[in-house]
């Protein structure tokens, strides 16, 4: 059996035929007419399209295990420059990927020892020292002369280009990218993103510019952009003010609708959420990009969450919760009782405002 037999097989085994199914469709799509011909003498640049948290790692995952079937030995995958995102890139792809030799950043020596028996995917951060470390390495290794590089650059439109384009300069890590792809003879470098306009705007004389481009359809259970804005107006979206936060801050007192409806509404959900088992329930306001104004949102919601436990009992608080809570049955027929739910809120001994 080889790696994409067994890859698909293991997803089957969890239960996802649909998505092996649609992986087996992007790589039937691909490889044969892209990577079954390659020449091993060219540097291809490619891109694969996908929705917005539509199975995009899964789908490269699904194309390197095709890869490596066509004889690629070294797989480079790249992440935004962030240690957590890296981090947790890296255990996903050895979870997933147990056929290869998986590497982190410092894995050099794992790498080293590997000598090719084994494809190799090395999972690293768009970083300059970083690449600049795997570039030496692949250089004092000579793994990759006569062998091609698979580079597979999961959120392709961030940092991977040339930003200094129009000042006849390279910026930094295109410029690393550049060098790494220069370690060996031919390299095809698989660009990913849901967000391809950057990518497409790109002159052909940039290099970087893709030869195919590919796009999958989400599955049939994909809750998107199509989902949450619709012609009609979506029950789950409400609208606020355009004048809102400046009357938050020059206000000593909430608005009746808008940031204090949508906070009466993360309650009773959160409510919900906990005693049917869950354990987390979070609540993201991003009032401005100024970061001088967050405290001030921030201790205005603090001081409204008090306000909710010493008036708790009376008429005006108790139908601020009911409206919201009717708003909410509407997409969530089996949501517990108001009461059950309120009594839980206002018994619960702190109330953190994060």
């Amino acid at each position: 059996m080889n790696y994409l037999d067994k890859y698909l097989e293991r997803i089957k085994q969890c239960g996802n035929i649909g998505l092996s199914a649609a992986i087996e469709k992007t790589v039937s799509n691909i490889i044969p007419q892209y990577i079954s011909n390659f020449s091993f003498t060219d540097h291809v640049v490619s891109l694969l399209v996908g929705d917005v948290q539509s199975g995009k790692t899964s789908h490269m995952f699904g194309l390197m295990c095709a890869a490596a079937d066509e004889s690629f030995m070294n797989f480079v995958l790249l992440t935004t420059d962030n240690i957590l995102l890296q981090q947790q890139t890296f255990k996903r792809a050895e979870r997933d990927l147990c056929d290869f030799c998986v590497c982190d950043e410092n894995d050099y020596l794992k790498f080293f020892q590997n000598n090719l028996r084994k494809p190799a995917v090395i999972v690293l951060k768009k970083n300059a020292s970083v690449l600049r470390q795997w570039k030496n390495n692949f250089i004092s290794t000579n793994f990759c002369t006569g062998n091609p590089l698979f580079i597979v650059d999961d959120e392709a439109d961030a940092a991977s280009l040339n930003t200094q384009v129009n000042k006849n300069k390279q910026s930094t890590i295109n410029k690393h990218l550049d060098e790494i792809k220069r370690t060996t003879s031919s390299s095809v470098y698989m660009e990913v993103t849901g967000t391809p306009q950057s990518i497409l705007l790109q002159t052909s004389k940039s290099g970087w510019k893709p030869y195919f481009i590919y796009y999958f359809k989400p599955g049939e259970k994909y809750l998107g952009g199509n989902f949450f804005f619709t012609e009609d107006k979506p029950k789950q979206i409400i609208l606020t003010d355009n004048d809102e936060a400046e009357e938050l801050l020059n206000d000593d007192e909430f608005p009746e609708n808008g940031l204090k409806s949508a906070l009466i509404m993360h309650l009773i959900a959160a409510g919900h959420i906990i005693l049917a088992g869950g354990t987390v329930c979070n609540f993201l306001i991003h009032p401005s990009v100024k970061t001088s104004q967050h405290s001030s949102f921030a201790n205005k919601i603090g001081n409204y969450l008090n306000e909710i436990c010493h008036s708790y009992d009376e008429k005006e608080t108790y139908e601020a919760f009911e409206a919201a809570y009717k708003s909410l049955k509407d997409t969530k027929r089996d949501i517990f009782p108001l009461d059950k739910i309120y009594g839980y809120i206002i018994n619960v001994n702190n109330l953190v405002v994060a």
